[in-house]
């Protein structure tokens, strides 16, 4: 998925938008206890935009405060 921004486009990777959860054992009857969802992990908002840690995994954001320009590529992080 890309996030379209003012000045660049910010691509994230699958891993970054889907998780698995454990789902509540009251959720429904219908699903058996201990079922794992595949949850997308964004929402939609008329009047917030979050980038969170998922969303980041994977990248590099550097901010210039002189410039007052946001910047990002990705990045290896593995150690």
């Amino acid at each position: 998925m890309t996030f379209h921004l003012e000045n660049a486009d910010f691509e994230v990777q699958p891993e970054g938008l889907f998780l698995f959860a454990a789902l509540p054992e009251d959720f429904s009857k219908d699903i058996p206890k201990g079922t794992t969802a595949l949850c997308f992990a964004v929402f939609p908002s008329d009047f917030r935009t979050v980038i969170g840690a998922l969303q980041q995994i994977g990248q590099k954001l550097v901010y210039d405060t002189r410039a007052k320009q946001l910047s990002f590529g990705p990045e290896v992080c593995d150690m």
